[in-house]
């Protein structure tokens, strides 16, 4: 079996999608959040480093 074929029947496209959309949702709700309570943009990059890193350990995660 090829890894395309794998990954399809794992479903890991999918999963792939579910946490880009997941990820944007937070992101947009962090940054209109932190905006309304003063925090410092600087924890808005901290949200973006936690949803680029997680990104491999979802896909990692979701191939098991």
């Amino acid at each position: 079996m090829s890894v395309l074929q794998e990954r399809h029947r794992r479903k890991a496209f999918r999963l792939a999608a579910l946490y880009i959309v997941g990820a944007w949702v937070v992101l947009q709700v962090a940054d209109l959040a932190f905006e309304s309570w003063d925090v410092a943009s600087s924890a808005l990059r901290h949200v973006w480093l936690g949803a680029s890193l997680g990104f491999p350990i979802a896909l990692i995660f979701g191939w098991r």
